[in-house]
């Protein structure tokens, strides 16, 4: 409360008294809202326009920066933000759902995301889903790796700031539109890509006024194919050579093929005003909105091996009690799991630009709010193969992709399979933010070493809830509740068949091509399953009207979030011998108080108990920062950074709730507990990096990096038994300190010394090495990127490598000999963008995804002998057309 106090006090007199003194009005119309050194305004078109206008940002920037810059209006180099990122030094990313979904800098995943400058995330998170900006809105996306007291603090990693166009960004009316039909090879489906973006700029009697509107639509039918082992916990014995006890040998308790189907829409759209009345002051609003649909579901054939295994047919890795080849299975299961997903976020921003000729006032308020549901329906079924009619080989010709096949049943029979187990969830959240801020920059003298102060204020107060029923599932055939009294599923297990309607349908395609084994098989039809749920709820018993599953008060949790800020930053220039040296130094502070509110939920004696959580707590935060930029000749830059950089839990990680789901066929006892007594992530880094920039637009850097990281935030496993039943409970810690460190290195040139009838060709080349204690961190990974451009024809080939990775832990239960840790394989992926201009205003342009058809494949510590993940994502390839009308 000090805190605030005194900031809110000293920041009050000193704008009073700093504006005090300044002409508000004058006459002069603006020709445009940038101010000198400001970067805002970029209006590229071309690969070649692009590439100088990132070279620009990251030479000229006071912090260290890279950026992408879009080739055109409603042309990022890339589908999404995510994967045209991953071609920037220091960038990593992951893949799930077919898609591009995770992204990490110099391998950390915490990172602060903004829309033009301002915070911005999704439901309860502490950031927004990237993937769910349309590229096609895009000016350009900064990612920051070096931190400024003025930055929004909230990313230990670093910061992306996502820059749509404003309407001061062009000289006047501006028209343009894009559409694509991209065909996805696995989905086998054709879908579009449209957006189109309206303009203008006035001279009127109150200064100058423009308006901006920009939509886009993107739809995708997508599919990802999965193979995979499931930890190895079953025993059967004996079987011959084994290493274990008496010949005692381990089995995967699943085997499994599962297909992920989609229809993702993205639809977005953003409103700009800007109003200078006078050449001095800006006045602006702005809207934005983005919508997301995905309806998805993912048929799974879950292999049950070790269930009636035949000992005598099974073969073990060499010198091992781990089982490779083996025949048997009394039954398995099959499972069609439908998901309905829903976000909408929006964010109103307005705010005032004023500059005088000593001091420039910057003031904002944002609301932002955002909202995620999902409903999901899960029915498993069973089937019964022949002895020895299920064979599996769980290194399929040392490919580490399991191999599994049927044989005496007819797979796609719906009378063969008999309903088994049932899941039926949903979940609410919602998050929304009020978030103020004001900023004062006071010029002093350019001859002085201390060339301006800058100094600011901001309030912020968030809040999220979350909602949901019991994750866990009821198994016909399990311990109680199920076969519970009146349940005509378990009583009868009836056939897909003999369900009402067409409750079945074949999985869609062939798994990997039949290449492993299993290509096709019967589950329930997802179409089905939804419309249908409320006659499963009263078939299992769930509910005798079909109504959805009660809200589970462990699953609830309410948290308020109010955090005031204050900084003050000195930007510095002097000759250090003959050689300019500028920069800046600051201290921002943060007092944050924050209150959870949960639920948990103790069985005693059979009677279970809700008991309310509330815990509030309060954190003074100081984040200190240093960035300098020597310039050591002509393009010759040195640069150092450090700072101090934070990043808070999740308020799903907060939530103290205690949730268990009890074991089935398919899943070990599990629970999921949160941790109020989180600490926030710390951290101290430092950065070097020097730059040198040669001709037009060329490039060479290099920079090393260090991060020592306190308090990352880690989920690991205990083992819990409670009331009898044991769970391998998965709850968030704060890790002991590490640290991460490396180098990276980038080139960019443009080749004008070939002879003429080569000109036009550009490359591109980065690597990043990386070393640290935490998961999901490659050590190498690099890009190489070919370009040509020369008259109407542009084209970009971009390469890029990952080394594999700790991917985390394995899920609880695993027999002792199996390694605890999860390790991914090295990825390549490569990608085709090309475009050829008919006329000044219209452009074709040609894209292609994944021409090398990778696959992700994971493993349990030994790749030879517990092969774990392998996965296929769609191919995609693009047609459409660019037009512009200035």
């Amino acid at each position: 409360m000090m805190l605030r106090n005194a900031l809110a006090s000293a920041w009050y007199a000193l704008a009073v008294s700093s504006i005090a003194g300044q002409a508000f009005a004058q006459t002069a119309p603006p020709q445009s809202s940038q101010q000198p050194g400001d970067l805002d305004t970029i209006v590229v078109t071309g690969v070649r326009a692009s590439v100088k206008s990132a070279l620009d940002i990251k030479k000229n920037s006071d912090q260290l920066v890279d950026s992408i810059v879009s080739e055109d209006i409603g042309k990022l180099p890339d589908n999404n933000v995510i994967e045209a990122l991953q071609h920037v030094t220091g960038i990593q990313i992951s893949r799930n759902a077919a898609e591009a979904n995770q992204l990490l800098i110099r391998g950390l995943p915490d990172i602060a995301t903004l829309l033009n400058g301002r915070e911005i995330f999704t439901s309860t998170g502490r950031f927004v889903a990237l993937q769910d900006i349309p590229a096609e809105l895009l000016s350009r996306v900064d990612v920051q790796k070096s931190a400024r007291a003025d930055d929004i603090e909230g990313g230990i990693a670093g910061l992306i700031d996502v820059r749509l166009h404003r309407p001061f960004d062009f000289d006047g009316f501006q028209g343009a539109a894009t559409a694509r039909e991209v065909h996805s090879t696995l989905s086998n489906h054709n879908d579009p890509v449209i957006s189109g973006l309206v303009s203008d700029r006035w001279q009127t009697s109150m200064g100058e006024v423009g308006l901006l509107a920009d939509v886009s639509y993107i739809r995708d039918h997508y599919k990802e194919e999965i193979l995979d082992n499931y930890i190895s916990t079953q025993s059967i014995g004996p079987v011959p050579g084994s290493t274990g006890a008496n010949g005692t040998a381990f089995v995967p308790l699943t085997e499994g093929a599962q297909s992920i189907l989609g229809d993702r829409e993205r639809t977005a759209a953003t409103l700009s005003a800007q109003w200078a009345p006078n050449a001095d002051t800006e006045v602006y609003l702005e809207g934005f909105y983005t919508r997301f649909r995905n309806p998805n579901y993912n048929d799974f054939f879950v292999g049950l091996p070790w269930i009636c295994a035949n000992p005598a047919t099974a073969t073990v890795f060499p010198g091992t009690n781990e089982v490779k080849t083996v025949t048997g299975g009394c039954y398995d299961l099959t499972s069609d799991q439908s998901f309905l997903a829903k976000t909408d976020t929006y964010q109103a921003a307005t705010g005032l630009k004023w500059t005088g000729d000593k001091v420039k006032f910057t003031t904002e308020i944002n609301f932002t709010t955002s909202r995620f549901s999902q409903d999901g329906y899960i029915l498993d079924t069973q089937y019964n193969p022949p002895p020895d009619g299920y064979t599996a080989d769980f290194n399929y010709n040392g490919t580490g992709t399991p191999y599994m096949n049927v044989t005496g049943i007819n797979l796609l029979d719906p009378s063969q399979y008999h309903v088994r187990q049932l899941y039926d969830q949903w979940t609410v959240q919602k998050g929304n933010e009020i978030d103020w801020r004001g900023d004062l920059d006071f010029k002093l003298s350019d001859a002085a070493w201390l060339r301006s102060i800058d100094t600011g204020l901001r309030f912020v107060d968030r809040f999220a809830q979350n909602r949901a029923d019991n994750a866990g599932g009821l198994d016909c055939l399990g311990p109680p509740p199920a076969a519970q009294a009146g349940s005509v599923a378990c009583s009868t297990q009836p056939a897909l068949s003999a369900l009402q309607g067409t409750a079945y349908h074949a999985t869609y395609g062939t798994q990997f091509n039949g290449q492993f084994g299993i290509r096709n098989w019967m589950d329930a039809d997802p179409n089905w399953l939804a419309n249908n749920i409320g006659y499963l709820r009263e078939l299992f018993n769930t509910s005798a009207t079909g109504a959805r599953p009660p809200q589970d008060p462990t699953q609830s949790f309410d948290d308020r979030e109010i955090s005031y800020a204050g900084y003050v930053k000195g930007n510095f220039g002097f000759d250090v011998g003959s050689k300019p040296l500028s920069g800046n130094l600051g201290l921002r502070l943060i007092e944050t108080r924050a209150s959870m509110l949960g639920n948990n939920s103790v069985t005693v004696g059979g009677v279970t108990m809700i008991t309310p959580i509330q815990t509030d707590k309060s954190t003074l935060d100081w984040l200190p920062s240093l960035n300098a930029r020597l310039q050591l000749d002509d393009g010759l830059f040195l640069r150092f950074a450090a700072s101090r950089t934070v990043t808070h839990p999740t308020f799903q990680q907060l939530d103290p709730a205690l949730t268990l789901s009890a074991s089935t066929a398919t899943l070990l006892g599990s629970g999921t507990s949160g941790n109020s007594n989180l600490d926030a992530v710390k951290s101290v880094n430092a950065d070097l990096s020097l730059e040198y920039y040669f001709g037009r637009n060329n490039a060479l850097t290099g920079a090393a990096f260090y991060r020592r990281i306190d308090g990352y935030i880690q989920s690991v496993n205990q083992a819990l038994t409670i009331n009898g039943i044991q769970y391998q409970v998965l709850s968030p810690v704060n890790a002991a300190a590490g640290k991460i460190e490396g180098f990276e290195g980038g080139y960019t040139q443009f080749l004008d010394f070939l002879p003429s009838w080569l000109q036009g060709i550009g490359v591109q080349a980065n690597g990043t090495y990386v070393n640290g204690d935490f998961q999901n961190i490659s050590k190498w990974s690099y890009n190489l990127v070919g370009i040509y451009e020369r008259g109407p024809t542009s084209m970009r080939v971009a390469y890029n490598w990952r080394s594999g990775f700790n991917a985390g832990g394995t899920p609880g239960g695993a027999q002792p000999e199996e390694p605890g840790t999860i390790f991914a394989k090295s990825q390549p992926w490569l990608d085709l963008s090309a475009s050829y201009r008919i006329i000044d205003s219209l452009t074709v342009t040609v894209d292609a995804t994944n021409l090398l058809n990778s696959y992700y494949q994971d493993y349990f510590g030994n790749e030879t002998v517990f092969p774990r993940d392998t996965r296929r994502f769609d191919r995609q390839y693009s047609l459409g057309i660019r037009y512009r009308l200035k």
